[in-house]
């Protein structure tokens, strides 16, 4: 694994120190996945769900909604330290190629500093569009150096369909954004077409993350598989019944939350399939982060994987374009030198 011993590595990032580098900063890699996540969920999930959902649930909300702003803060400046170092070392790394680095760090520095200046201000939708589109092209030009080797080929094939998929969801909310400032229910068809597209390519990056989980422990893995899938279903339908007038207080909050995550414009697809994919693609990446990584499977791969899907259909939220921009240069200094 290409990554050093230290944060300011003494000589050249290539070098016998590197195949000590995964196990000593491993653990700590796929911490920053795990925060990126519990700050994902607390911030975009239960914290907008809360309010108004019962009377007399004041202080919880306080509560919870300080602790998503921390865990959202604290994500934002992991993810730049981290991605920061990363830039330096693929501005150091021969390796890598005159082409990656002339594209992946100006862009990549560009959209770590708007991501630190999301840590303090609210960013307007123009900024986030920048940011979201610097994040996308970084990520298209990482995946073809790790399509390229053996170890990280699927990882790769994850990032460059991540990213693709990625890109038609950016692009679905623009065309929306314009067909309402004009009332074209035309253009706005076309919105959710380019957000359908988006979302049958993460169905494709979610079935080859099954496939690579599946490869070394196909018993084991096949079962998981299989309860993350059913609980991603059943979580929901439990979204779906949130809805109803009788619905149960657990069953609102759901409801609320898998709305809170879902953006538009919404895909041609049927609600509890869209929910579904939603859900399952959380799980997905949590299980990523905390799997056991085999033979040829660094740490930083899997935190890789996991931050890209963590990543999906929001490379414009600044939280979660950080962490597609450094899972895609995580995955680039994962390969073997």
């Amino acid at each position: 694994m290409q990554l050093a011993d230290s944060p300011v590595p003494p000589g050249p990032v290539e070098g016998p120190a590197s195949a000590r580098a995964d196990a000593e900063l491993g653990p700590w890699v796929r911490s920053v996945a795990l925060l990126a996540i519990a700050a994902t969920l607390a911030g975009r999930a239960v914290a907008p769900a809360l309010p108004g959902s019962r009377a007399g649930i004041a202080v919880a909300i306080e509560v919870t909604e300080r602790i998503a702003a921390w865990l959202s803060q604290a994500a934002l400046l992991v993810l730049f330290a981290l991605g920061t170092w990363l830039l330096w070392r693929t501005l150091r790394s021969r390796r890598l190629g005159v082409a990656l680095r002339l594209v992946a760090v100006p862009i990549g520095a560009g959209a770590l500093t708007l991501g630190l200046l999301a840590s303090r201000l609210r960013l307007e939708s123009p900024i986030t569009l920048v940011l979201g589109i610097g994040v996308l092209t970084a990520a298209l030009a990482c995946a073809p150096g790790a399509l390229a080797s053996a170890r990280t080929r699927a990882a790769g094939l994850v990032l460059l369909l991540g990213a693709t998929a990625g890109g038609a969801h950016l692009a679905s909310r623009v065309v929306a954004a314009q067909a309402a400032a004009v009332s074209d229910a035309a253009r706005y068809a076309i919105a959710r077409g380019l957000a359908t597209a988006g979302s049958l390519g993460d169905l494709l990056v979610l079935a080859l993350v099954g496939a690579w989980l599946l490869a070394r422990r196909r018993a084991t893995g096949a079962v998981v598989a299989l309860g993350v899938t059913v609980g991603s279903i059943g979580v929901a339908v439990v979204a779906v019944r949130g809805a109803l007038p009788d619905a149960s207080f657990a069953a609102v909050l759901v409801a609320r939350a898998a709305a809170a995550l879902t953006r538009p414009p919404a895909p041609w697809l049927p609600g509890l399939a869209a929910m579904t994919l939603d859900v399952l693609a959380l799980l997905a990446a949590l299980l990523v982060a905390v799997g056991r990584a085999g033979a040829g499977r660094s740490h930083a791969l899997h935190a890789a994987v996991a931050l890209v899907l963590l990543s999906r259909a929001a490379a414009d939220v600044p939280l979660v374009g950080l962490a597609m921009l450094v899972g895609a240069l995580l995955l680039r200094h994962a390969e073997p030198a």
